[in-house]
């Protein structure tokens, strides 16, 4: 199912495979969390958030599901359903890089823009050589005007990516955030041909705002055939 999913881009086959692993075994928290993400990449909210709902109460300890539970509300704007499912994640494991990313990105929506700051700042510290959130930081710099703080962030990323592998989209998102729209399409382009993971939320990814009604990136669309689906969530 991921196989299919993540890397062939196979969406029919890889919900296929997790509805059938599913019917196989219903207490397999990753084939929940599979179709979840899945379903709510395709607008189908109600029964995404159901399998979501699923997988943590499968596996309630992970911190990682709770967190991800918690980004996939704040898209949705609940909230207080966010804050709570994201403490839940904090309390389990504190240092875990992608609920202070989460924190983060809650504090923005709720206008404490530089509580936010600090807490993606954290993440990326957390994060080690981690380009996720480094990336979601560049882009909120810029988004505050910072935009010398935001190239150096994307620099840092840069120079990580002469020596391994760092993920496409994670350089995409920086330079779509200092308005270099071309790269930013060129990143997409290869984070396709090196089948980078979180291309699965090209179509609703905010990153990718100002990117949408570019020929190269609706053309991105059609060939990874998400252009046939309404809006989804995208988890931070």
């Amino acid at each position: 199912g991921y196989s299919a999913y993540w890397y062939g881009y196979d969406w029919r086959g890889g919900e296929r495979e997790f509805r059938t692993e599913i019917a196989a075994n219903p207490n397999v928290a990753a084939a929940h969390f599979g179709l979840a993400q899945l379903l709510l990449t395709q607008d189908r909210i109600d029964d995404g958030m159901r399998h979501m709902r699923l997988t943590r109460e499968l596996d309630p300890m992970s911190p990682v599901f709770n967190a991800i539970e918690a980004s996939f509300l704040l898209d949705l704007g609940r909230l207080a359903e966010a804050e709570s499912r994201l403490q839940r994640a904090l309390d389990i494991a504190p240092r875990l890089w992608l609920s202070h990313v989460v924190r983060g990105m809650l504090l923005a929506t709720n206008k404490k823009f530089e509580e936010g700051l600090a807490a993606l700042r954290t993440a990326a510290d957390l994060g080690g050589d981690i380009s996720r959130p480094q990336a979601v930081l560049g882009v909120s710099l810029a988004a505050m005007g910072r935009h010398d703080e935001a190239r150096e962030t994307l620099e840092r990323v840069r120079a990580r990516a002469r020596t391994r592998f760092v993920p496409p989209t994670s350089l995409a998102a920086l330079h779509a955030a200092l308005g270099e729209a071309d790269v930013a399409l060129t990143e997409l382009e290869r984070a396709y041909s090196v089948r980078d993971t979180r291309l699965i939320y090209l179509k609703d990814d905010p990153h990718w705002r100002d990117l949408r009604t570019r020929p190269r990136f609706i053309a991105l669309m059609k060939k990874m055939g998400l252009d046939n689906f309404g809006r989804g969530l995208s988890p931070v």
